[in-house]
């Protein structure tokens, strides 16, 4: 079995063939011709209850491919403070004829972080933007200063807005992301990265929201990163789904996309529902336009695949 390091699978990817690949594999998905059986995921928690990391286990087989892929990605939001890698993991091709192992991409979860902005490049394409319009990121990461250069080329955007609950972190992404080559600027409140940015990705793993319905513009795209993991408030609150005493009496739109796979089958996903209750047997509550008085948002993990499928 041979096992393939790092550096093969990084320079054998550039950024325009992974949005390009994982945009077919969303078309294929959407037509059925992609197997993904439940993912499986184990929370680590702390001896006071904390939740501190995961363990995401992701299968699939494609028609006509020979393998089956299982990813293992893992890690700890306090490795950074240990000095330690946030993340690490691996992907098994497995022979689809012999059931055999053929190979390990020891990737160290690269391709996972790859994958995830390619699907928020996606996600933030949906939307028209004008090439003088801003990124906002929220967050401070790996994910964060991926997804800003990835989404930024794709959508030829050269300028980004950054705030993170720590300002210093925010301040050296935007130096990073400065020596790259893109306009970067930190932001000193939630609610001035929403007033400055065209699109907004959110990357931090908050139990709690960080954008408030105030904060918001008129109008936001919103790529919200893991939204749909279980345990992730994100950047969106529960409250939003419904009316609130602070709830403007004009109507904004939100546009929100995680970036996750479709739970459900082709032609099953509803457009219009009214209460989180109407939904389809096996999606998530967030699959779902909800309408409330004065207030519109959108979520829907599966929404980017149904409208690229209509395209193709």
């Amino acid at each position: 079995m041979r096992i393939v390091p790092l550096s093969d699978i990084q320079s054998a990817i550039d950024p325009n063939a992974a949005i390009e690949a994982v945009k077919a594999g969303f078309i294929a998905h959407a037509k059925g011709q992609v197997h993904c059986p439940e993912p499986m995921q184990i929370v680590f928690r702390d001896d006071r209850g904390e939740h501190h990391g995961e363990c995401h286990v992701k299968s699939a087989t494609w028609e006509g491919l020979p393998y089956a892929a299982v990813k293992i990605a893992s890690g700890s939001y306090r490795n950074a403070a240990r000095g330690l890698p946030g993340a690490g993991g691996m992907i098994i091709l497995i022979a689809s004829d012999t059931g055999l192992p053929e190979a390990i991409l020891h990737d160290d979860c690269w391709l996972t972080n790859v994958r995830t902005a390619a699907a928020g490049a996606l996600a933030a394409g949906l939307k028209p933007v004008s090439k003088d319009g801003a990124l906002g990121v929220i967050g401070t990461g790996t994910q964060a200063e991926i997804q800003a250069e990835m989404i930024s080329a794709h959508l030829g955007l050269g300028s980004v807005c950054v705030w993170g609950r720590n300002p210093a972190k925010a301040a050296a992404l935007c130096e990073r992301l400065k020596a790259g080559g893109l306009e970067a600027t930190p932001m000193a409140t939630v609610r001035e990265l929403c007033h400055s940015s065209a699109i907004l990705v959110t990357t931090t793993p908050v139990t709690k929201p960080v954008v408030r319905l105030e904060d918001v513009p008129e109008t936001l795209h919103i790529v919200a990163v893991g939204a749909d993991t279980p345990g992730k408030t994100n950047s969106i609150p529960a409250s939003w789904a419904g009316p609130t005493p602070s709830s403007p009496t004009r109507t904004r739109s939100v546009s929100a996309t995680a970036t996750s796979a479709p739970r459900c089958a082709p032609g099953r996903l509803r457009r219009t529902a009214t209460a989180p209750s109407e939904k389809c047997s096996r999606a998530p509550s967030r699959t779902h336009e909800w309408r409330r008085t004065g207030f519109r948002w959108w979520i829907s993990p599966g929404w980017v695949f149904r409208i690229l499928r209509s395209r193709r």
